[in-house]
Order: structure tokens, then C-alpha cells, then sequence
């Protein structure tokens, strides 16, 4: 009950906090600019991005947080609000999933000791409201760790890599130990004769 009264509250500062700083940061602005070009015009550009070519297509980042904007804007307005909102829930599910694998090897009370100083980290906590990929990111790995403690088909838990992958070039290495590790534990189990 504490976690979940803990969640309720962050659940509540974060919506609060959605809208108390109005004006867009440069990073909301840059990367919702593709999508809202493309939702508008029907063409893959940015007049935001400042590297060549942007203006014609773009191909300045990695394309898994503009999937998620055009898809988004789909169904709302482009507010503040509504752009900040599924990055706020993105980050309480994180912290859900994140309660799930750590109680699985934690007793309740350090789990929830070491989420709460995880969320409450300044920088996590701007991230909740902001609009980057970090916020995806963090779900996803989340995600992916969780899925595999309850035995997920692979199937599943190569679509969640794919994500990762072209999430940010940043998230290589991650995708790369992954990779490898599957690719080692497949070699293992058909060396040992049965």
C-alpha cells in the first residue's frame, strides 16, 4: 500500500507540474517539430533542426520518439499538456515495473526505499515531464528486464530491443550486450550434448 500511495502521490505532483512551467523547452520544441510537420503537411522535415538537409527530410535522430509523437498527435492537440501527459504515465510505469523486479530479489521496504531515491532525483524527476527519449528509453529497458524475469516469448522481447535500437545511438551498446548475450546463451545450450 505504501508503494502505490507513493505512486498516487508522484502521480499527482507530476500532472500538478505538467503545466507550471508553460513554455516549451527547446528540447519538447525540437523534437515535436517533425511530427507536427508531418501531421500538417504529410512530409518528413524539420524546420527546427539546424543540420543540412533537415528542412527536406529528416534524418537528424533517430526515429522512435517521432513514431511515438505523430501517432499521438493522431488523437490530440498539440497542448502542453497532452504532449507532457503519456511521458509522465511512461515514467510511472517505469517505476511500477522497476517495484516488480526489485522485489523479486529485494525485500518490499529496500525496493521501495531505493525507488523513491531514484524518483526523486532532480534530474529524473524534470525528466517526467519533459518530452525525451530518456523517459522511453528507461520504460523500455525497464520493460524488457521485467518481461524476462516472467519468461516472455523472445518474439516479444526482440520487438522491445528493435525499440531501443532506434531509440538514440546512445542505446547501441546497450542493444549490442544484449544481442550478444542471447547470441552466446543460443551457442551454449547447442554445445551441450543431451
Amino acid at each position: 500500500l505504501f508503494f502505490y500511495g507513493f505512486l498516487c502521490i508522484y502521480a499527482l505532483l507530476g500532472l500538478y507540474n505538467l503545466e507550471t512551467l508553460p513554455v516549451a523547452w527547446t528540447d519538447e520544441t525540437m523534437n515535436l517539430d517533425p511530427a507536427i510537420q508531418y501531421t500538417k503537411f504529410h512530409q518528413y522535415f524539420s524546420k527546427l533542426w539546424p543540420n543540412s538537409g533537415a528542412e527536406t527530410v529528416f534524418a537528424s535522430y533517430p526515429p522512435l520518439i517521432q513514431f511515438w509523437h505523430i501517432l499521438w498527435l493522431k488523437f490530440v492537440q498539440p497542448t502542453i499538456f497532452n504532449v507532457r501527459l503519456p511521458f509522465l504515465i511512461m515514467h510511472l510505469t517505469t517505476f511500477f515495473l522497476l517495484y516488480k523486479i526489485l522485489t523479486q530479489s529485494l525485500n518490499k521496504t529496500i525496493s521501495i526505499f531505493l525507488i523513491i531515491i531514484f524518483a526523486f532525483d532532480k534530474s529524473v524527476f524534470e525528466l517526467s515531464r519533459s518530452v525525451r527519449i530518456e523517459v522511453i528509453i528507461m520504460l523500455l529497458i525497464t520493460l524488457y528486464f521485467y518481461l524476462k524475469s516472467i519468461n516472455t516469448k523472445q518474439l516479444y522481447l526482440g520487438f522491445i530491443v528493435g525499440l531501443i535500437a532506434i531509440s538514440h545511438l546512445y542505446t547501441f551498446p546497450i542493444v549490442g550486450v544484449i544481442v550478444l548475450k542471447k547470441i552466446l546463451e543460443s551457442s551454449f545450450k547447442k554445445s551441450i550434448p543431451y
